[in-house]
Order: structure tokens, then C-alpha cells, then sequence
């Protein structure tokens, strides 16, 4: 009885100081392990999902600006004859210095190149000659309408004024009087203006000229455009009036060459 006693005192002890040993009567030695340390539960805290990075559009390029349209205002000067030799007179100017108006429609295929539509008013002035008929003064004047299909190539990529050429073919209306007053008609013994020509004909009409697109800060999106060049219509027939028949006069052929300078205000879009 006291060893058993003793034995559960030595147990007690060892289970204190972590391990247990046990000594049966035949001495062998029953040993118990505490040594070991418990099982430790770690908990970690939920990883947060990364937020992901929103996805931003790249913005979208300008649409190119392809199309130009363009009202323009100038001056015209006739550099061609009209010739009255016929009748014993001379030649003389086909119309004087004059105003012109129109419009034009480009739509560019390449940065560059572009192809449209011009159209154009002339009003000639009569120019006033004392060689036409003989010993009287006689003014030649007339309208002119064109119409022109056109190419135009701009010569830098950029720049706030870039050059250009442009090239057109087409036709155009176009109308010759001529006005004649001498100082006496024979007929007559008066001196009144008589009408001898007065007719109008389609002919085909061609155009080279040079330009200059101008950027200008304040009329943006527009743009200022400078353009001068050569006009020229064929030859056609205008008839005389029954006054200028009674003369023996059957009519003129003068073809119409002009030079033009423009100024036009333009929008691309």
C-alpha cells in the first residue's frame, strides 16, 4: 500500500515536470512522454482580393477632316482679242478689268490630294477701244459662267500656310457684246451707241492655278485661302445683231483667256 502511494506521488511530480515514469515489480520502466508541445491552430485573416485596375479606353482619333468647301470673291483681267478687221477696223480687249464670285467643293482622297468641283461668275467690264471700228468707239464686254471638275495637290504635309496646285477642266457659258459709237453713221447722220454683237455659246475651258491655305487662329475652324491663276475658254461664234449684219458684219470667234486672283474663306469638316 505505501508503494503505491509512493508510485502515484512520483506520477504527480512527473506529470508536472512533463513526462511519467512507472516502475512495475518485475523493474522495468513504463515511461509516459508529456515533452511534446500541444498542437498550436494559427488562423490567418482572409486575404483581400486585389482590386483591378480599370481598364481606360484609349481616346478615339479625330476623324479626318477629308472635305472642304469654300466661297471666294476676286478680280479677273482679259488677256485675249477680239478682232474686227472684217470690217476694216482692228482688235481690241476682250472685256476689261472685272469682278468674280464662287464656289468650290474638294474632297480629299489623300492628305494631299484632293479632287472636286468649282464654280465661277465673271462679269467683264466693256473695255473701251478706238482700233476696233473705224473712226468710232466701241466698248467689248460680257458674263462668264464655269464649271470645272478639279484637282488640287497641297505641296507640304503641314504648317500654318501650305501651298497647293490646283488643275481644272471642264466647261463654261460665256456672253460677248460689243457696243460701237461713232462720231456720225452714214446711214443715219446720227451718233448713237448701236449694239453689233450680242450672243452667247458653251465652249470647252480649262484652269492652272497656284494657292496658298492659311491657317488663322481666330476664324477656326476655317481657313483663309489665296488663289491666283489662268482661265482660258476655246473659241466660239457669237453672231451679230441685225444692226451689225447691216454693217457686214456676220459675227466673232475670239476665244477668252483671263487671269484671276481670289480670296476665299473655307470650312473643313
Amino acid at each position: 500500500m505505501k508503494r503505491l502511494f509512493a508510485a502515484l506521488l512520483l506520477a504527480a511530480g512527473a506529470a508536472r515536470a512533463g513526462a511519467a515514469v512507472v516502475a512495475p515489480r518485475d523493474g522495468g520502466k513504463l515511461g509516459l512522454d508529456y515533452a511534446k508541445p500541444p498542437l498550436t491552430l494559427i488562423v490567418q485573416p482572409p486575404i483581400e482580393p486585389v482590386p483591378a485596375s480599370p481598364v481606360v479606353a484609349a481616346p478615339a482619333a479625330p476623324s479626318p477632316r477629308r472635305q472642304l468647301v469654300s466661297l471666294g470673291l476676286g478680280l479677273i483681267e482679259p488677256v485675249s482679242k477680239v478682232d474686227f478687221r472684217v470690217v476694216g477696223g482692228g482688235s481690241a480687249d476682250n472685256g476689261a478689268l472685272g469682278v468674280h464670285l464662287g464656289g468650290q467643293y474638294v474632297y480629299f482622297l489623300t492628305p494631299r490630294l484632293g479632287a472636286g468641283l468649282d464654280i465661277d461668275y465673271a462679269d467683264r467690264d466693256g473695255t473701251l477701244s478706238t482700233r476696233l471700228y473705224p473712226a468710232a468707239d466701241a466698248s467689248v464686254g460680257g458674263d462668264t459662267w464655269l464649271m470645272l471638275a478639279i484637282l488640287r495637290y497641297t505641296l507640304v504635309d503641314g504648317g500654318s500656310a501650305r501651298p497647293f496646285i490646283l488643275l481644272g477642266a471642264g466647261g463654261g457659258w460665256n456672253k460677248t457684246t460689243i457696243d460701237v459709237r461713232p462720231s456720225v453713221w452714214a446711214d443715219t447722220a446720227t451718233h448713237e451707241t448701236r449694239r453689233l454683237i450680242d450672243d452667247s455659246a458653251w465652249t470647252p475651258a480649262a484652269s492652272v492655278r497656284l494657292g496658298l491655305d492659311i491657317d488663322a487662329d481666330p476664324l477656326a475652324p476655317g481657313i483663309v485661302i489665296l488663289e491666283a491663276g489662268w482661265t482660258g475658254l476655246a473659241g466660239a461664234r457669237y453672231a451679230a445683231t441685225p444692226r451689225g449684219e447691216a454693217l457686214g458684219i456676220r459675227g466673232v470667234t475670239p476665244a477668252l483667256n483671263i487671269l484671276s486672283f481670289t480670296a476665299r474663306y473655307g470650312w473643313r469638316f
